[in-house]
């Protein structure tokens, strides 16, 4: 096989893989690469897909944050964390994250924190304080958010 019909086999199995769900540079880049196109290749094929639309790091960014809030309610430090491993640019990743509505992110915490302490059966407040904390953290939430709203929870219990 001539190089110029790989470069086109690859090409089009490059366009398959990302025609059906965003895709980072790195992920296409390591498919390249399993499919054993050279540097150069890999180099030439991201060049033509990023100038063609077909990958791109700021939509990539916004889906992937938008994706994970949205379906597996994590927070921004988790999304944060996760997004990183695509190897984007930390503005990139800042924009990504900026695109998640504030108010929607406020009220999914309260929902996720309120969920949490209403299924908890501890007695002792302090423990459901820490093991509501923990949980929503582990999600990805900031810390200060957290503790403001079970200082909330734990105040619409004492009134109860």
């Amino acid at each position: 096989m001539s190089r110029e019909d790989k470069f086109k086999r690859l090409k089009q199995s490059a366009l398959r893989f990302t025609a059906y769900h965003e895709r980072a540079p790195k992920e296409v880049a390591d498919k390249l690469a399993e499919w054993n196109a050279t540097p150069e290749e890999i180099a030439l094929l991201l060049k033509e897909l990023k100038e063609e639309n077909f990958i791109n790091e700021e939509r990539f960014a916004r889906a992937f944050c938008h994706d994970k809030f949205s379906f597996n309610k994590w927070g921004k430090h988790r999304i944060s964390q996760e997004i990183k491993k695509y190897d984007l640019p930390t503005k990139v990743i800042e924009q990504g994250l900026d695109y998640i509505n504030q108010e929607e992110y406020n009220s999914t915490l309260a929902d996720l924190a309120e969920l949490k302490w209403n299924r908890l059966k501890e007695s002792d407040i302090f423990k459901k304080k820490q093991k509501t904390a923990n949980y929503l953290i582990q999600k990805g939430y900031e810390s200060d958010l957290v503790w403001n709203l079970i200082a909330e929870l734990e105040k619409k219990q004492k009134s109860n």
